[in-house]
């Protein structure tokens, strides 16, 4: 058992994956503990270094068990609920890191480009994309992001209407946004929203979920979906 001078961040992490609060608290830990430790303190200087111009704080911490070869570490943006994951790993004797908050810096400029696209076939919506899964390349700018080969999205397509087409047309539609979507190697899964009053959404809006709920509610919106591979 080894002692340290712990941060109230790094307690709070340890006690998170760990039960023995009060030993945490004055600091002394297990080896496994150490390690654990170890870890947190490696992962925010990779949050640090990787996205400076973020406010970035760590909430939980998973560590590496026999089932899981890596450790896991959930976190949010400043003025965000938005959960991230970072993941490290050893391999070949150097820790690897993955995460999935590498689009959030270009997650508007890419929305608007894909807003372009279709605008171009005369589809005039608006875009909202997440990409849920983690990766380890390093993304430092939006062609980065769009050169990725096979990299999956979640994407939400908003068209407003003043009135609800038929359901042919809806079709028509989303096979047009599905071919642009195929042509320009735009992977993942595409949710299209047929809405009316589509002027009242905040381009801000980080969770769609309830929104959406309440549009339903409301016999106000419908949607459509697909898949492109």
């Amino acid at each position: 058992m080894s002692r340290f001078n712990l941060t109230e961040k790094e307690k709070e992490l340890l006690k998170y994956a760990y039960i023995d609060n009060d030993r945490i608290d004055e600091g002394n830990l297990f080896d496994y503990q150490e390690a654990a430790l170890h870890m947190i303190r490696k992962s925010s200087v990779y949050l640090e270094v990787r996205y400076p111009n973020h406010d970035l704080e760590m909430i939980s911490f998973l560590p590496q068990t026999k089932k899981t070869p890596y450790s896991e570490i959930h976190f949010v943006e400043s003025g965000s609920d938005v959960t991230y994951t970072l993941r490290c790993q050893m391999k070949n004797g150097e820790d690897t890191f993955s995460d999935n908050f590498y689009d959030v810096p270009f997650e508007k400029e890419y929305d608007k480009r894909v807003e372009r696209l279709l605008k171009a076939r005369k589809i005039s919506s608006r875009v909202y994309t997440v990409f849920p899964f983690l990766i380890s390349n390093r993304i430092d700018s939006l062609e980065d992001l769009l050169n990725m080969e096979r990299l999956s999205r979640n994407t939400e397509v908003f068209i407003g209407i003043d009135e609800f087409p038929s359901e042919e047309e809806m079709q028509n539609t989303c096979s047009k946004i599905e071919d642009i979507f195929k042509q320009n190697k735009l992977y993942g899964s595409c949710v299209v929203y047929f809405m009316l009053d589509i002027e009242d959404m905040n381009r801000d809006i980080s969770y769609f979920d309830e929104y959406v709920k309440d549009r339903k509610n409301q016999k106000n919106i419908v949607s459509i979906a697909f898949y492109t591979k």
